[in-house]
């Protein structure tokens, strides 16, 4: 076959396939069900292996914070302590324990002043808390947090 003879054949199969495709695409008509509307899918998220931060827990706790040198009112912070000050632990003593209209306080002296009382619950002067008040024993956790009781001796 010549080179001529060629060319027309694949002319002619070029355009019976042309025709095929025009007819296949006009004429045909689809079910409903083979083409429908898209519906939405959702994007998959890929598991890293970690869980999300607790997000109020951060804020809190950088609300808590004094980072930039004022309070969260917009009011100056109060003067550091001095070093002197925090160096100095306050002396306090135990005088009594005692229980009025229900109410159970401590009776403590601080170094050379009169005595004062406190109430359960209440902060002691060395930044302490009284934790509990019996008849026979007091408890009082300290600023760090640790606890310890003390006897009492009862007449």
């Amino acid at each position: 076959m010549s080179r001529i003879w060629l060319q027309r054949l694949g002319a002619l199969v070029l355009l019976a396939w042309l025709a095929a495709g025009a007819l296949a695409w006009l004429a045909l008509d689809p079910p409903a069900a083979l083409v429908g509307a898209r519906r939405a899918v959702p994007v998959a998220t890929p598991d890293l292996g970690f869980t999300p931060p607790d997000i109020g827990a951060v804020r809190a706790a950088l609300e808590e914070s004094l980072m930039w040198g004022v309070q969260r009112d917009g009011n100056p912070l109060p003067p550091p302590k001095k070093a002197e000050e925090l160096a100095k632990k306050i002396e306090w003593r135990l005088l009594a324990a005692v229980e009025r209209q229900g109410e159970r306080l401590l009776v403590i002296q601080i170094e050379k002043d009169k005595p004062q009382t406190v109430r359960e619950g209440e902060l002691l002067p060395d930044g302490g808390k009284v934790l509990k008040v019996r008849r026979d024993a007091v408890s009082i956790g300290d600023a760090e947090g640790n606890s310890r009781e003390i006897k009492l001796v009862v007449e």
